[in-house]
């Protein structure tokens, strides 16, 4: 996670940008006209870089001394009040949640490209699987909580390092002819060296941050929630992540292609939430628990309605890769079907609103093929007809 000094930097280096942006643009009738103006406007321009490059340089040459390096809170974490809050279950903390915490968070830090990235990750999965394999119910609320806690705080880092990505490809878009090269140019040199410096100060590198680590985390954490049976909690949190999705439509390629198989899956998991009758369970017993059931039935249809308004417009745009498909032809037809159950349970005026958005939006993508939802958009419509024919 970025220090709050690297984000104020960032945060200050993107808003200069946007200050050089809007001066060129006021500025851009007039430069054809005077060559000095032109010529000064560049230098200012370069000038203004190299000292948000500086700025942002300071904290890594120059740390605070009473502020722990980022490779101590990497391992120390938070203070020890603070770790046993967050990894409480059942109103204990124990040495083994203390411990999958860490562990978590330790990936959650590391770049990738680290060789104790894997090796980490192997750990982490063992005492997951060792804590199903005791078959105890404090364990496996264990494994439960400290994952959920993962994966909420790994989405707010996506959707943060989306976000960020956005920005810099609309800033870069917006940059106009020459002056925009140059600037792009300059930028993109202080970038570098700006990563060089901080790799030789002991700063982890930036892949460190990226939306595209962050979305192959979350799918990695959905998969192990599945594992647990607490995979509605995912399912609600995605679903809950409409901003994300819509920041995702201009996302890069390859973190689109991250961002689609997250959905797909979650979209799959969801479809089996509640697959099993249920009712019959509670057929003998009181109104008290049939209450009870039809009340968590009304909840898991909300988060599945919420899933699916979020994320089909995303799915209906989002690129499907670079070099190969993102999904392969039969789990695209999966994923379809999975979406047309989901759609099958709802009510009719919920069914509508769904058709309505998919419609939208696979319509307005000319390149998008998938997911075509057709069949079910059909069936829909015979459902309607029939029943306006039973009200006449």
């Amino acid at each position: 996670m970025k220090t709050q000094t690297q984000k104020t930097t960032m945060t200050s280096s993107f808003l200069v940008s946007k200050i050089i942006s809007s001066f060129s643009k006021v500025l851009s009738t007039q430069t054809h006209k005077y060559k000095f103006l032109q010529i000064l406007l560049q230098i200012l321009c370069i000038a203004l870089y190299w000292i948000v490059f500086i700025i942002r340089l300071l904290p890594t040459l120059y740390p605070n001394p009473k502020t722990p390096s980022r490779h101590f809170d990497s391992f120390s974490g938070k203070r020890e009040k603070d770790i046993h809050q967050e990894t409480t279950v059942n109103g204990d903390s124990t040495s083994v949640c203390r411990a999958l915490t860490q562990i978590l968070s330790i990936i959650n830090e590391i770049p990738v490209s680290s060789r104790k990235y894997e090796l980490l990750r192997s750990l982490a999965e063992k005492l997951i699987e060792d804590n199903l394999k005791v078959g105890s119910g404090v364990l496996r609320d264990i494994n439960c909580t400290v994952l959920s806690s993962a994966f909420a705080k790994t989405l707010q880092q996506l959707e943060s390092a989306v976000l960020e990505e956005v920005k810099e490809t609309t800033l870069i878009e917006s940059s106009e002819h020459r002056l925009g090269r140059i600037l792009h140019t300059i930028w993109s040199y202080s970038e570098r060296a700006w990563a060089w410096l901080g790799e030789k100060a002991g700063v982890p590198k930036p892949d460190a941050w990226t939306a595209e680590k962050f979305a192959a985390e979350l799918l990695w954490l959905a998969r192990k929630m599945s594992t647990c049976g607490n995979v509605d909690v995912a399912v609600s949190s995605w679903g809950s992540a409409s901003r994300l999705a819509w920041l995702s439509i201009s996302a890069e390629p390859r973190v689109q292609g991250s961002l689609v198989k997250i959905s797909a899956f979650l979209l799959k998991e969801a479809r089996k939430m509640g697959q099993t009758d249920e009712m019959e369970q509670y057929q003998n017993n009181d109104n008290e628990d049939v209450t009870k059931m039809i009340r968590k039935q009304d909840e898991q249809s909300e988060k599945k309605m919420k899933l699916l308004m979020s994320w089909l417009p995303f799915l209906c745009r989002a690129s499907k890769g670079i070099d190969a498909p993102v999904l392969s032809t039969s789990d695209r037809v999966e994923v379809e079907k999975a979406i047309e159950d989901l759609i099958s349970t709802f009510r009719k005026d919920q069914q509508e609103k769904v058709l309505a958005l998919w419609l939208h939006h696979f319509t307005s993508c000319p390149l998008s093929d998938w997911p075509n939802l057709q069949p079910c958009y059909n069936s829909w419509l015979d459902a309607s007809r029939k029943q306006i024919g039973y009200l006449i």
